[in-house]
């Protein structure tokens, strides 16, 4: 059944990233790219980052210039800090009072209401993450047009990347650089 496919599919993944690490810890130290998302997702990640490097492994992380979480220095990793911002706080800040003005807006009793105030809010969440993604996209199309940072990023020679699954730009870098890629899952929204 589709639930039992949907649990296999984060064991599989946990077990693949415990291999990883295994195979990297057997080295010297690995060197890894890490493409991170920001907000809550990044709680996790650092998580991650901090036992690599307690491991031996040298990470490097990329993140936007507005990055809210992601610190430019750390004794963890090195920072590649990307030239444009994602928008992340921009467009947070717009989803947060439109969200407010629906939900103020909803305070009727009548099912009716509380329907449309429903599929009101519905839309500004798809109109949320449209707006993140596009401004992640914006951003990944300007990294991989800088030919200074994916020279690098290629001379660098990163054993794997590390990437969060909500957003492409991780799994885009691997593939352009021909690298082996992991998923850090925390949670899916289907299960």
């Amino acid at each position: 059944s589709l639930r039992d496919v949907s649990m296999k599919v984060p064991c599989l993944s946990l077990i693949t990233f415990a291999l990883l690490l295994s195979q990297l810890s057997s080295a010297s130290g690995g060197k890894i790219l890490v493409f991170p998302l920001d907000g809550s997702h990044w709680v996790n990640m650092k998580v991650l980052i901090e036992e690599l490097y307690a491991k031996g492994h040298e990470v490097t992380v990329v993140r936007a210039p507005d990055s809210w979480y992601i610190s430019e220095k750390s004794p963890f990793y090195t920072s590649v800090t990307l030239p444009s911002p994602n928008g992340f706080e921009e467009n947070f800040e717009t989803f947060l009072s439109r969200q407010l003005e629906v939900r103020l807006q909803g305070k009727h009793t009548s099912f009716w209401s509380r329907i449309w105030t429903r599929i009101q809010m519905e839309r500004v969440v798809v109109d949320q993450f449209f707006q993140f993604h596009k401004g992640m996209s914006e951003m990944v199309i300007q990294m991989f047009e800088d030919k200074n940072l994916m020279q690098t990023f290629h001379d660098a020679k990163y054993d794997v990347v590390l990437t969060d699954p909500s957003i492409g730009g991780g799994a885009m870098l691997a593939r352009r650089l021909q690298v082996p890629l992991v998923f850090n899952v925390r949670w899916t929204i289907q299960g």
